[in-house]
């Protein structure tokens, strides 16, 4: 440990350094994008020594070469597994991953940003291993964010000042509410990952799950990070059906956490029928009719039904009621279909 934070690219590392920090990035096809993730990198001062470990997933664009000119000019700061072909939604790729994982096997801790991301405070990691330092019963660190478009303008300055979960504390709050929490700014104990062998909507959730059941999670009020939204990314929908498909995801997490952790029947309850509410438009614009009956079972006599839910549900008996709902809904969140 040094008296004073330098940057990472002034650090004098060997073969036999053992980094403190292990950043994880992946990506694919982020060649606008990969040359400020890695200066984000690179900017930042310690006081320990850093890795870069990055997944290129054979890219169709510039962005393996992209990385191959960082690497040659910082070779020990950078770890790189470049893949032949593309492993997204393979099976190849947990085995291709495997060395990916293994490489932060030696760090304390691990810190998150894919290729489209970027950091912008040269102080970000030190500010979260600091905090951890001292902080035995917390297990990961996010931050405040900015969220940025493909060209880079700022959409939301500062994003999770109006957070609506920003209560969330226990494994029960952040299994009931899922709430977002901006990955690509994350710092956690590596000791506290496990594992996630089942294919999910998404693969952050159930990480944060798991570090929340044995540990605390703190928020830093440092904006740090710019969170980019593609218009074609895994995570932005653009159509009911995706969106209604990432909800019945999330949905599958929360059972299947609730049963890893044998939580109350009373939360497994509370889950069932906030999916139901929030989820019902959806249900009925997809005309998914199991989903209805369930939740129409659920709700039928709950002391939150509004009078506009009592529409819906008289609306979804019909195939002329259920086009109006979907068109309101595809209306109300500007999407083509």
């Amino acid at each position: 440990m040094l008296n004073k934070p330098i940057p990472i690219t002034q650090h004098l590392l060997d073969d036999d350094t053992v980094q403190l920090v292990s950043i994880s990035c992946l990506t694919y096809n982020h060649e606008r994008f990969i040359s400020d993730a890695i200066e984000g990198f690179l900017m930042q001062k310690t006081t320990f020594p850093v890795k870069i470990n990055i997944f290129e997933d054979c890219s169709s664009d510039n962005t393996a070469n992209i990385i191959r000119e960082y690497q040659a000019k910082y070779p020990s700061l950078f770890n790189v597994f470049f893949q032949a072909e593309n492993t997204w939604r393979k099976p190849i790729r947990e085995k291709a991953l495997k060395p990916f994982y293994e490489a932060h096997n030696k760090a304390k801790y691990i810190a998150l940003c894919e290729g489209d991301d970027y950091w912008t405070d040269p102080l970000k990691l030190q500010k979260q291993v600091d905090f951890l330092e001292q902080n035995e019963d917390y297990g990961l660190v996010y931050t405040e964010i900015n969220r940025i478009d493909e060209k880079g303008d700022i959409i939301d300055r500062d994003f999770f000042k109006n957070e609506p979960a920003a209560f969330c504390q226990t494994f029960e709050d952040y299994l009931l509410h899922a709430p977002f929490r901006a990955p690509c700014t994350w710092l956690f104990r590596r000791k506290l990952y496990r594992e996630i062998t089942k294919r999910y909507v998404a693969a952050d959730l159930p990480m944060l799950l798991d570090i929340i059941a044995s540990s605390k999670i703190h928020f830093l009020n440092d904006t740090t990070t710019h969170y980019r939204i593609l218009t074609k990314s895994a995570s932005h929908f653009t159509n009911l059906s995706h969106t209604y498909a990432f909800m019945k995801g999330v949905f599958e997490i929360q059972m299947d956490y609730a049963q890893k952790y044998n939580v109350s029947k009373d939360i497994i309850e509370a889950i069932k029928i906030k999916h139901a509410f929030v989820s019902y438009n959806f249900a009925v614009a997809q005309h998914d009719i199991n989903q209805i009956k369930i939740a129409d079972k659920l709700l039928i006599d709950h002391p939150e039904l509004s009078y506009k839910f009592k529409v819906i549900k008289l609306l979804s008996k019909t195939k002329f009621g259920r086009l109006l709902v979907r068109k309101r809904l595809i209306k109300r969140l500007g999407y083509l279909n």
